[in-house]
């Protein structure tokens, strides 16, 4: 890797770039990546490829369409090492439609899919409580659309944490926010924020339902 190119991340460990490609191939088709990623087609297919860097703004904007935090994918730590695929462990992972979704619960999964723990525990940080579903809406500050799929993990008021992007319900309806023990304003950038005020479960508060954990790096048909 070129050590001439401004703020690139040197010396990535195979399985880091792997984890990055990974995340970039499962993220849809290269067009609309790329435009969400700020560079050109055959930019992200020389990256997909191997022959070009990945810098630190990329490796953020690459985060941030995944909802994977950086250090995550940068970390060895994140999780155990990727495994031989006649190694690997799998799991069942339901999928949810959030049309059914009520304080009481998700209802009856509609499908399900195994996934390799090695690379959920490899993204995530975890294998327990994962499930997918369908977004009822997109969250442009960190390139999500209608439609897309995403892991979410259920949480409870007392178990958030800062900057955490939740799934709410209020009135009925889903939202998208991060939540903030202080007081924020909506950003520019539509990043919009829920602090412990706005927190319960009367019908005009939010309440949080879910984390989202980030896109499915890969599924078994």
């Amino acid at each position: 890797m070129s050590s001439a190119i401004a703020n690139d991340v040197d010396g990535l460990p195979p399985s880091v770039r792997e984890r990055l490609v990974d995340v970039l191939r499962a993220a849809g088709a290269q067009k609309p990546v790329s435009a969400k990623l700020g560079v050109s087609v055959p930019t992200l297919q020389r990256i997909l490829a191997g022959s070009a860097p990945i810098d630190l703004n990329l490796l953020y904007r690459i985060a941030a369409m995944s909802g994977v935090d950086a250090p995550s994918l940068l970390s060895d730590r994140a999780g155990p090492h990727i495994v031989d695929a006649s190694q690997a462990d799998w799991i069942d992972i339901r999928t949810y439609d959030l049309r059914n979704i009520t304080d009481d619960g998700k209802g009856v999964p509609v499908a399900s899919a195994p996934f390799r723990r090695d690379w959920l525990n490899s993204a995530f940080g975890t294998d327990s409580g994962l499930w997918i579903a369908a977004l009822l809406s997109g969250y442009p500050p960190v390139g999500l659309d209608e439609g897309d799929r995403v892991f979410l993990r259920d949480i409870r008021a007392d178990e958030l944490t800062e900057r955490q992007l939740i799934l709410w319900r209020v009135r009925g309806h889903l939202v998208v926010g991060r939540f903030s023990a202080a007081l924020r304003a909506t950003e520019p950038n539509g990043e919009y924020w829920v602090s412990p005020p706005l927190i319960g479960k009367a019908e005009d508060q939010l309440n949080p339902i879910a984390r989202i954990m980030g896109r499915p790096l890969a599924v078994i048909r």
